[in-house]
């Protein structure tokens, strides 16, 4: 009976699914074409947007330039790829400026530790610290014969003559005298104190970096590149300490200059 039914059913006309496959159709094309639409809009924001970005760096930069271009140079290679921190060149460090920089707490301006040894290949002047001969003749009679010299101890520091690096050896002798109750003494020669005590580099550098710095207005990591290509590879952060223990050094020269300077009858 349910065939008989069914058979009695109305068969839709075959032009009315045609249409109907026809408009579903038509309304998909216009979707996709709506949305085809909004991609090219949203792209054209993605790169109005970049473009802004863009201009947004380069203004940042720009002011980076003007506020520490001309004093210091130290972060040059930062500047191109500021907002690339992850592909931003990593300057070479040795330990001791790697150390001298970790933020752990504010610096004190000593010598550095545990310097490194002076290359070989400069050259070597080398300077001999002795007794004068009135001195000699003194300890000989306290010794009832010629000094004996059991050994030398020898300091090398870092000088500059323009043009090129070189070192300079301090070797002040060591020597075993015998007092009145036969006790042996070990006595060796005074030697002129260094600018910096402890620290490996001689009153020419000092003098070379300062009027670098401060008269020729050069930054500190254009006097470094210019030891490099003379010979030796001095660090920036090194001459920094340089430069702040020659103030130290030189601060009682600087009170009496102020004190000539107030004592003038005119100031200007």
């Amino acid at each position: 009976m349910s065939n008989t039914a069914a058979q009695g059913l109305p068969t839709p006309p075959p032009n009315l699914r045609e249409s109907q496959l026809r408009a579903a159709v038509a309304e998909r094309d216009e979707i996709i074409t709506q949305q085809s639409q909004q991609l090219v809009q949203l792209q054209s924001t993605v790169n109005e947007l970049s473009e802004q970005l863009q201009r947004l760096k380069d203004q940042v930069l720009e002011a980076q330039r003007k506020r520490f271009g001309q004093s210091s140079e130290r972060g040059r290679y930062l500047q191109e790829d500021l907002f690339h921190p992850l592909e931003a060149p990593i300057p070479e460090q040795d330990e001791e400026e790697a150390a001298a920089q970790a933020p752990t707490k504010r610096r004190k301006t000593q010598p550095p530790r545990g310097r490194r040894a002076l290359p070989p290949e400069l050259p070597r002047e080398t300077m001999r610290y002795d007794y004068d001969d009135e001195t000699r003749a003194q300890l000989e009679a306290q010794n009832g014969g010629p000094l004996e010299e059991i050994g030398v101890e020898v300091t090398e520091t870092l000088e500059y003559a323009p043009g090129h690096l070189y070192v300079k050896r301090h070797e002040v002798p060591k020597y075993a005298i015998r007092g009145d109750q036969g006790e042996r003494t070990i006595v060796s020669p005074p030697r002129p104190s260094p600018p910096i005590p402890g620290a490996q580099v001689g009153a020419s550098l000092l003098a070379h970096t300062v009027i670098s710095k401060f008269a020729d207005h050069l930054p500190l990591n254009r006097i470094s590149q210019q030891l490099a290509r003379d010979g030796y590879d001095v660090p920036r952060q090194r001459l920094c300490d340089y430069v702040l223990l020659s103030a130290s050094v030189l601060a009682p020269l600087a009170d009496l200059i102020r004190q000539d300077a107030l004592a003038s009858p005119v100031l200007h």
